[in-house]
């Protein structure tokens, strides 16, 4: 059976017999799917007919997914920090608003100027994914004095933590106010291989549970069906009178995401985007984490 496998590896090849849990793991190992009664044999390839079927139908239209020009750079680390993951998004088309990095409390106030008030001040470490849970960010910074007592409190608060992780510098980015929050995400699947996720975002996402998935790569009437799967889609809508929001900006926000996916699948281990804020018009990636299988 091995030297079949190996003879047609392009073949799809099914077993149907009695065999030992051993003996199944190693066929499997080498590409082979075996079933001990037929029927279900049988199902699991119509199955697989129709899932092809039905990707056919749902991808009208999409693009050749080996695209030229793009180039993924080596890692050499498991995580990005916030800064880096949002650059790496933002090449791909992902809307990052106009941030700083900040070594000093006089660069923050430079940057907090430069950007306008009122301003966000979070801290930035790569080994720091869950900021808000110790006070590692400040809204609604109204002036200089704020920004760099902010900047103090920060720093402060990073080194009362007991794993005393690096602290990369202090992110300033404008305070962003209104609109839905949701949550934008990779997630590989061992069997689908790279999923997109949408959902309601901000704290809410673990408290509704109220995601969905759809494997890479989309198109955009498929990006489109992501959305509306959704039932918290409803609050996009016009929900009870309020003002629709930008639907499009946000479809073309998932189709950025899974061009993104497309390119780094092979040493992906996941990417949350939480919040990322739909408006009434336009959208905004206001935190990012990126995180990569280890070894590579």
């Amino acid at each position: 059976m091995a030297a079949i496998r190996t003879n047609y590896p392009e073949r799809l090849i099914v077993l149907v017999g009695p065999s030992e849990e051993s003996l199944r793991k190693q066929l499997e190992q080498q590409g082979l799917v075996i079933f001990a009664d037929p029927g279900r044999a049988m199902r699991a390839v119509a199955a697989l007919c129709e899932l092809k079927r039905r990707w056919l139908t749902l991808h009208p239209g999409l693009p050749d997914p080996v695209r030229p020009g793009r180039h993924r750079p080596d890692v050499g680390k498991p995580a990005l920090n916030e800064w880096q993951a949002k650059r790496l998004l933002a090449q791909y088309g992902l809307p990052v608003p106009t941030e700083a990095l900040c070594e000093s409390a006089a660069e923050a106030v430079a940057a907090s100027r430069d950007i306008g008030y009122p301003v966000v001040a979070k801290i930035v470490s790569s080994d720091i994914q869950h900021k808000t849970e110790f006070g590692g960010v400040l809204l609604n910074l109204q002036n200089a004095g704020q920004v760099q007592e902010a900047f103090e409190q920060l720093l402060e608060a990073a080194g009362q933590l007991s794993d005393k992780p690096p602290i990369e510098g202090v992110l300033i980015a404008p305070m962003i106010k209104g609109g839905i929050e949701t949550i934008l995400g990779i997630h590989i699947d061992p069997t689908f291989g790279p999923m997109v996720m949408f959902g309601l975002g901000g704290v809410a996402v673990e408290l509704y549970d109220d995601v969905a998935f759809a494997s890479v790569p989309l198109s955009k009437a498929r990006a489109g069906q992501l959305v509306r799967s959704v039932r918290a889609c409803r609050l996009l809508t016009g929900w009870r009178g309020q003002k629709m929001h930008d639907i499009e900006a946000l479809e073309s926000a998932l189709l950025s995401l899974s061009d993104f996916a497309q390119d780094w699948a092979p040493v992906l281990e996941g990417v949350d985007i939480n919040p990322f804020v739909v408006m009434e018009s336009g959208t905004a990636c206001l935190d990012a984490v990126i995180s990569f299988r280890k070894g590579t």
